[in-house]
């Protein structure tokens, strides 16, 4: 069992290895869940992402009822840079290399926002629903200095407050749990989904628990993924976007 000691504080002794079905929970628990009110003016983005989610059936049973408090915005740095679009395609040749992840709110940006740590996760989902992890990265702080849009214009007025706010994740390899690994998928098995989601870390800081392997996001469950494992840790999703993927040929 996991036990808060303190915001901001849990220790790696209390919680058990990651590494048998025994440890899973049900799917979509968000226990320690913050709600976030997204503003009027975001309201529409927010239900339209959460339609192409369910359209594309992204972990149903997980995601059926988030409810987007902001956008994930993920750019791959090839050529010109190739944005993931919630089901566009993107080649694995283009894909290669880690690409930039930014978060863009919906609602106004508070202190406690940037005091807690986040986790941003990549999993590929491909036929009968097996993942494999892609790449995670734990622990994460937000730099104050790349939060934008804060505040309003007048500085010595800071409780106006700008109706949302964007900050760039800084993927650090040192944070890597699981080294990002581009799309690979096996010739005959169609298109993947490559999904990318940020978590915020509700227990605070997490432990340098290494899967055993991608497949199956550590377990031999087929089926397990990033849900069992997300809420295993008390995750709370707070940004989706995802790709399309096939072998193209090159595996």
């Amino acid at each position: 069992m996991i036990e808060i000691l303190h915001a901001g504080l849990l220790l790696t002794a209390l919680l058990p290895a990651y590494t048998s079905a025994a440890n899973l929970q049900a799917p979509g628990v968000y226990e320690h869940a913050v709600t976030y009110k997204v503003h009027p003016d975001f309201e529409s983005r927010s239900n339209d992402i959460q339609e192409a989610i369910k359209v594309e059936k992204i972990l149903p049973g997980y995601l059926d009822h988030f409810n987007p408090p902001g956008e994930l915005f993920v750019k791959y740095p090839y050529g010109d840079g190739y944005s993931v679009l919630y089901g566009n395609y993107i080649s694995p040749m283009y894909a290669i290399e880690a690409p930039s992840v930014t978060f863009q709110s919906f609602f106004p940006y508070f202190d406690s926002f940037s005091q807690d740590l986040y986790l941003l996760a990549i999993t590929d989902i491909g036929r009968d629903e097996q993942q494999n992890a892609r790449a995670v990265w734990i622990n994460l702080a937000l730099d104050q200095d790349r939060i934008v849009n804060k505040t309003g214009p007048n500085k010595k007025a800071p409780a106006i407050k700008n109706d949302y706010f964007t900050v760039a994740l800084d993927l650090k390899d040192d944070k890597a749990l699981v080294q990002y690994l581009g799309p690979q998928p096996i010739s005959g098995t169609g298109k993947h989904e490559f999904v990318f989601i940020l978590f915020r870390q509700p227990l605070g800081r997490l432990p340098y628990h290494h899967l055993k392997q991608r497949l199956n996001w550590g377990t031999n469950i087929s089926g397990h993924g990033i849900q069992d494992w997300a809420d295993y840790y008390g995750l709370q999703p707070i940004g989706v976007n995802f790709f399309e993927s096939s072998d193209d040929g090159l595996y």
